[in-house]
């Protein structure tokens, strides 16, 4: 897409925003950086496009046995227990790195307001038992917008963020 017409979109999605009640913050929990990913690539293409520590960590999280589930924010909004469980390792993430988080509130007013265009995806060990990492992700028109994810320590040893993010 043209830059032209990608800033045309912003302005327009910006002010659906504003319309909707939204306004501009400075919340640690934003993205700092925009990067914008053309996935309509073959699998192959786009892994060797990623740094070759990245492709590895993908692989060492596959062998290790991490499995994904995939949930949307309606799930999350209709089984308590596993919104829960999702914000349960929020928090304890952000205690691990050192990091102010958002309020539990913050979470579910994300899940209502994209309910099945919330994608949330949710790693665990090899006998889907012990959560190790989950990513936060909005589907917005043709996109998909990474927008949070984190783990505990074994997740992070296990690289469960990075396949999280790949399989995404």
């Amino acid at each position: 897409q043209d830059p032209q017409r990608q800033a045309n979109d912003w302005a327009k999605l910006t002010e659906k925003m504003r319309a909707a009640g939204y306004r501009a913050t400075f919340d640690a929990m934003l993205p700092t950086k925009t990067r914008v990913i053309d996935l309509t690539s073959n699998e192959s293409t786009l892994l060797k496009q990623m740094k070759a520590k990245t492709r590895y960590n993908i692989s060492l999280a596959q062998r290790r046995g991490v499995t994904i589930k995939w949930y949307n924010g309606q799930d999350l909004l209709d089984k308590p227990a596993l919104g829960e469980q999702f914000y349960r390792l929020y928090k304890e993430n952000n205690r691990r790195i050192k990091v102010f988080g958002s309020p539990r509130a913050w979470f579910n007013a994300h899940l209502n307001s994209f309910k099945d265009k919330a994608l949330v995806g949710m790693a665990y060990d090899r006998d889907k038992k012990v959560l190790l990492a989950e990513a936060f992700f909005f589907v917005c028109e043709k996109r998909l917008v990474y927008f949070y994810n984190g783990s505990t320590e074994q997740g992070r040893k296990d690289m469960a963020p990075t396949l999280l993010v790949w399989e995404a």
